[in-house]
């Protein structure tokens, strides 16, 4: 699994970040190493993303789902939630 951060601020659909971090050579040795590449907003991530436009970016080079995959503050607080103490 490879993380990574999305300044949601001015690119709240995450395809300009998408864009960039797929157009990276390094990234993109490196993005074979990986099965799965989940994305943490800074702020508050939008209600959904468009499938589409994100598969046409990552054309198939990792496992991506932006329901599971993008992740915000209130998600982390959901996973937090659930462990016992």
């Amino acid at each position: 699994i490879l993380f990574a951060s999305c300044p949601i601020f001015y690119d709240p659909k995450c395809t300009y970040f998408l864009s960039y971090f797929f157009s990276l050579p390094l990234l993109t040795e490196r993005i074979q190493k990986y099965d799965r590449l989940i994305i943490y907003v800074l702020l508050e991530k939008q209600n959904s993303y468009s499938n589409k436009e994100i598969n046409k970016i990552i054309q198939g080079k990792l496992n991506f789902n932006p329901k599971q995959d993008i992740l915000d503050y209130r998600d982390v607080l959901k996973a937090i939630n659930q462990f016992q103490i």
